[in-house]
């Protein structure tokens, strides 16, 4: 591969890996994609290096997820008006998928799996009144991402392009009445017993903080502001989420508009981003909020990273 060969600096080496050339065939079930895209001629040689790599034995999976965002966000229009683009759609969900399962660089596989959320957006927000036929393959999809394992799955959870952003363009999109929500539903349900669980494994703001702040003043103040995150309205929510699924029907947009008011992931990193700033104002004027807005910071940041660290090194 051309662009793997300018970086061999040994010729020994040059001479050894040709050895191991494979004249690559274009794998026959990427022929949709080459439909798709085949009104554009000025597409078709970068498509045909993009397939050639995707049919390559030793696959170079960054170059791979930078020409599938490319092509499948930058060429939507082409994908939504060919009679096969829910097909084409399916392919590209496909590769980012096997990138996901097959790329042994972390940071690989979370740009994989930010642009397959972020495809995912785009599917639902511009197909309009065409939505019908990519619901298919959405609702596989759904599947697919609530059945990876946890070490997956956190990535997902984790995502800037959050879970919960799916459910609320696909609850506001121009669907039937008659669609059943089971697949996304499900994976919703996944996301926020995965999200309660993990915050729970941090340690409970209010204790650690007062065991580090021995001089703190106010524990009502210091009770206010880490309420949102503390383990005991964590536990509520847990609670109130097994008696929301239990109470309605997995299919319905009811039970998908219900779980919107549930908060996800990034609800709980912007609740701890505030906690600083707002112990500092609590004791203005007072170089105790100052060290108590550094405390929080420090301490906040080591036990998130910490965790992270944890699931970083079992993918």
């Amino acid at each position: 591969m051309e662009y793997f060969r300018v970086m061999i600096k040994s010729k020994a080496l040059e001479v050894n890996l040709a050895d191991y050339y494979v004249d690559v065939a274009i794998d026959s079930k990427y022929a949709v994609l080459e439909e798709v895209f085949s009104r554009y001629q000025g597409l078709l040689d970068g498509l045909s290096t993009f397939l050639k790599e995707l049919s390559h034995p030793y696959k170079n999976w960054q170059f791979i997820v930078k020409e599938a965002r490319s092509y499948c966000l930058d060429y939507f229009h082409l994908i939504y008006n060919h009679p096969k683009g829910p097909r084409g759609a399916g392919i590209f969900i496909d590769i980012f998928i096997s990138v996901v399962e097959s790329s042994a660089e972390r940071q690989i596989k979370a740009d994989a799996v930010d642009n397959l959320l972020l495809f995912l957006q785009k599917i639902i927000k511009e197909s309009g009144f065409n939505l019908e036929r990519f619901l298919p393959v959405l609702n596989d999809t759904f599947v697919r991402i609530r059945d990876f394992d946890d070490e997956h799955f956190y990535l997902f959870v984790k995502s800037f392009y959050q879970i919960k952003k799916l459910a609320t363009d696909l609850t506001e999109s121009p669907v039937k009445d008659s669609f059943r929500y089971d697949a996304l539903n499900s994976l919703f349900i996944k996301y926020f017993k995965y999200t309660y669980s993990y915050w729970l494994s941090v340690p409970d703001p209010l204790f650690w903080f007062q065991k580090e702040a021995s001089e703190i003043r106010s524990r009502k103040t210091v009770d206010e502001l880490t309420r949102e995150i503390s383990h005991g309205q964590i536990k509520k929510l847990k609670r109130r989420l097994e008696k929301t699924a239990s109470l309605s029907q997995l299919g319905s947009r009811e039970l998908a508009k219900e779980l919107l008011d549930f908060p996800g992931y990034s609800q709980f990193i912007e609740s701890y981003s505030r906690i600083p700033q707002k112990l500092l104002e609590s004791e203005a004027g007072s170089s105790r909020g100052y060290q108590y807005k550094l405390l929080f910071s420090f301490a906040c940041d080591e036990y998130i990273r910490a965790l992270d660290d944890t699931r970083r090194n079992s993918c």
